[in-house]
């Protein structure tokens, strides 16, 4: 069942943050997991909330934030924090630390794969195709694409 939250209960501003296109990472897992929202419901989770400038493509960071190029850097650069299970906290200020390399060329490529996946849903396909265009834009060699791949990730 879904629960509603008291809007009443929270500042105008912060409801008006809401109604701006937003995403959504989790905060304690063993890799980045980001969902996009527009939505104006409001979520009563432990959950980041990035609201991205107007100037940048939420999908195509969208996409950026789910690769596993960016979970692999993140949990290297982490793995001291690592908590019980190997998770890890995702929090704002650990996010903003995040290497986006934002490539104007590669932007609409990456940022209709998104939105595919988000009307279709993801499968091993489309999630590879995800990775490769990724690897691509952070111009990876081949034995640093090889390291990445072997990086588990459950995508169900």
């Amino acid at each position: 069942p879904t629960k509603r939250v008291n809007k009443e209960l929270y500042p105008q501003n912060q409801l008006e943050k809401q109604n701006n296109l937003r995403i959504y990472t989790t905060r304690m897992t063993k890799h980045i997991r980001a969902a996009f929202s527009n939505s104006d419901d409001l979520v009563a989770a432990k959950v980041s909330v990035l609201y991205p400038k107007d100037e940048i493509d939420p999908y195509y960071l969208l996409g950026i934030l789910n690769s596993k190029l960016l979970s692999f850097w993140y949990y290297e650069k982490n793995k001291t924090n690592h908590m019980q299970g190997e998770a890890m906290d995702f929090d704002l200020p650990s996010l903003g630390r995040i290497p986006v390399r934002y490539n104007k060329n590669d932007i609409k490529e990456l940022s209709h794969l998104v939105q595919s996946i988000i009307n279709f849903g993801i499968n091993d396909e489309n999630y590879n195709e995800l990775n490769q265009i990724v690897n691509d834009i952070y111009e990876l060699s081949e034995q640093e694409k090889t390291i990445v791949n072997k990086f588990e990730i459950d995508i169900s």
